[in-house]
Order: structure tokens, then C-alpha cells, then sequence
């Protein structure tokens, strides 16, 4: 048997997700939602959970190294944040300018205030998996 045939088992081939990375990712979500929690509220709180979870079920069990896997996850975390207050400003700023807080600009929040939030949510989790990525093919 030649030593090509060894290395394609079917073991061999098999990528093995990386639990320890989740729960470690867990504890950190947990952590980082906590502090995030006495910040912002409501939706902002929902997104950055949404972005969250994407994270420990898609890049957490992959192949790479645990500190580029929690630093995009703080990363995205930080940026999210940033970009809901910068929101939540925006809204003050608005009904600063209108004068009152009316019921169609609560609307309008609650409609594209989750819609916007995919402006950063997608770029940061596509450039975690990218940054992973390249750090694995460097390592070969």
C-alpha cells in the first residue's frame, strides 16, 4: 500500500469541528454580553446576539487558531456596538431637529434599524472567516 492511499482515509480527510473552541467562545459571548447589556438595549442586543451565534456555530468549530477566532468575535462585538450608538444618535439627533419623538420615525427605527445592521454584520463575519483563512493557508 503506497503512502498516498494511507493519507486518503476517510479519517484523514474528515475536518473535526473544535468544541473547546465553542465553549471557550461561549464563556466569551456570555462575558461580552453581559458588559454590552448595560450599554444598549433592544434590537442592538438581538443583532450583536445574532452575529454572535453565527460565529460559534460557523467559525468556532473550524480549523485555526483560538485567538484570531476571539479577536474578530471581539472585533464584531466592538463594531457593532459602535454602530448602534451611532444609530441611536442619529435618532436623537432627528428628533432633536423634528422637535418631538412621532410614531412613524419609532416605525422607521424599528423597521431599518435591523435592516442597516446587516451593513456591518456581514462585513465583519466574511473578513473573521477571511482573516481565519489566511491564517491557515500561511501556515502551510
Amino acid at each position: 500500500m503506497s503512502s498516498l492511499q494511507e493519507k486518503s482515509t476517510p479519517d484523514a480527510d474528515r475536518i473535526k469541528p473544535q468544541y473547546v473552541h465553542m465553549l471557550i467562545g461561549i464563556v466569551f459571548i456570555m462575558f461580552f454580553f453581559y458588559v454590552i447589556s448595560q450599554l444598549l438595549e433592544g434590537l442592538a442586543l438581538i443583532t450583536i446576539l445574532v452575529f454572535n451565534t453565527l460565529s460559534i456555530i460557523l467559525t468556532f468549530p473550524l480549523k485555526g487558531p483560538l485567538w484570531c477566532k476571539i479577536a474578530w468575535l471581539g472585533v464584531g462585538n466592538l463594531i457593532g456596538v459602535a454602530w448602534n450608538v451611532l444609530r441611536m444618535s442619529l435618532m436623537s439627533l432627528i428628533t432633536v431637529i423634528i422637535g418631538i419623538e412621532t410614531e412613524p420615525l419609532r416605525i422607521a427605527n424599528f423597521i431599518l434599524g435591523p435592516v442597516t445592521d446587516f451593513l456591518w454584520l456581514v462585513p465583519v463575519w466574511s473578513l473573521g472567516l477571511s482573516a481565519l483563512s489566511s491564517l491557515d493557508h500561511r501556515r502551510r
